[in-house]
């Protein structure tokens, strides 16, 4: 039987790690992100297309960085504790967040566009609200073929992340 998040958190069954796909994704997904995303705050050639972190960049691009990278972090440490469903969610939602604004960032260094702009896509709505929704559902999908989807856990998580995305736009 599958245990829900809440459970393999307190159970300290988080310690027996087993790392998959989806986890080490996630991690190169958070460094390709990250390191673009520094070269985006630094650089006078480029503007930051997340609201939240321009308008920290506006105080200071190191604090703006360092926000980033403390969100950046605490979402791995979830994907990496094992807390089965909601560690699979996460780090799919990883997967799509920071992995595509990754890429749209090396699409914009290589051509002078993001991948936003070349697809006609709404930026802002596009990193607050369509990317994480995919992943998330994505996990979803993942959680469902491992085994069973807790979902009054879902749907309290689901709702905790609407309300971080309603504030951060």
């Amino acid at each position: 039987m599958k245990q829900s998040a809440s459970m393999a958190l307190r159970s300290g069954a988080w310690r027996e790690r087993s790392v998959d796909a989806v986890v080490i994704l996630a991690t190169l997904s958070v460094l390709v992100d990250v390191v673009t995303t520094t070269h985006i705050l630094y650089s006078p050639n480029y503007w930051e297309g997340n609201l939240l972190l321009a308008r920290l960049a506006d105080i200071d691009s190191a604090l703006a960085l360092a926000v980033f990278t403390g969100y950046a972090l605490g979402l791995l440490v979830v994907a990496w504790l094992s807390l089965g469903w909601l560690s699979t969610a996460v780090g799919s939602t990883i997967i799509t967040s920071m992995g595509l604004s990754g890429l749209s960032n090396l699409v914009l260094f290589a051509t002078g566009a993001s991948l936003y702009v070349r697809l006609g896509l709404p930026h802002t709505l596009t990193i607050h609200l369509l990317q994480p929704a995919g992943g998330f559902l994505v996990g979803l999908v993942i959680v469902r073929e491992r085994g069973s989807v807790p979902w009054r856990e879902v749907v309290v998580v689901a709702a905790l992340g609407l309300t971080v995305v309603g504030f951060a736009v």
